[in-house]
């Protein structure tokens, strides 16, 4: 679904900077090349008719100047001083952010009065949710790795725990090959829930019977 108010402000954004699409296969224009970015899609797999590596010659046409692993949505806020929050969907001045050195415009992905709510309705949640990731780090967990799978986050994605580290059954590791890509609204919907569960389900419930 298209975000309008970021689908505008891209497009000005676009012709502010002089951006330009060029001529392409896939009859590419400016409107439908900034739609396509609004929706914040996946694009490992290509995207508008392109496979990857046709869509990253492309792309890279389009926005020659952008950095190498910056993501597309934060990079171009950033050049109006913007970030999109991925709470409230809503985009802000970078001033109504806290910063973060992690990302791609150096601002938290909640905005600090959406951050600021969460905390205060969800304090033990908060405090709990910290506790446990500092807990599931082993020591041979490759700390490097772990934040530039953080870093290169797309917009309107997070970061996963393919097993979750508060599972009821089995509890996943705070380390790079247990972490994936997800939708926000796929990471909400799964929760602490993983495809395992089910295989230690019957056996909890022998134990109870012990």
């Amino acid at each position: 679904m298209t975000n309008t108010a970021l689908y505008t402000e891209l497009l000005f954004i676009f012709d502010k900077n002089n951006f330009s699409v060029p001529t392409n296969s896939k009859n590419i224009t400016k409107e439908i090349l900034v739609e396509f970015l609004s929706k914040q899609l996946s694009t490992s797999n290509g995207a508008l008719g392109y496979s990857n590596g046709g869509w990253q010659k492309f792309i890279k046409k389009v926005f020659p100047n952008k950095p190498k692993g910056k993501h597309f949505i934060p990079w171009l806020l950033s050049l109006e001083n913007k970030s999109l929050c991925t709470r409230c969907n809503t985009i802000k001045n970078l001033s109504e952010f806290w910063k973060n050195k992690n990302t791609t415009n150096g601002a938290n992905s909640y905005c600090k009065d959406c951050l600021g709510t969460y905390e205060k309705f969800y304090p033990e949640r908060h405090a709990k949710k910290r506790a446990a990731k500092l807990n599931a780090i082993p020591k041979w967990a490759n700390l490097n790795k772990i934040k530039t799978i953080y870093d290169n986050c797309p917009t309107g994605y997070h970061v996963d725990h393919i097993i979750p580290l508060q599972g009821k059954y089995i509890c996943g590791l705070h380390v790079e090959n247990n972490l994936q890509y997800l939708l926000a609204s796929e990471n909400s919907s799964k929760k602490n829930f993983h495809s395992s569960e089910e295989c230690w389900r019957p056996i909890a419930a022998i134990g109870t019977d012990l």
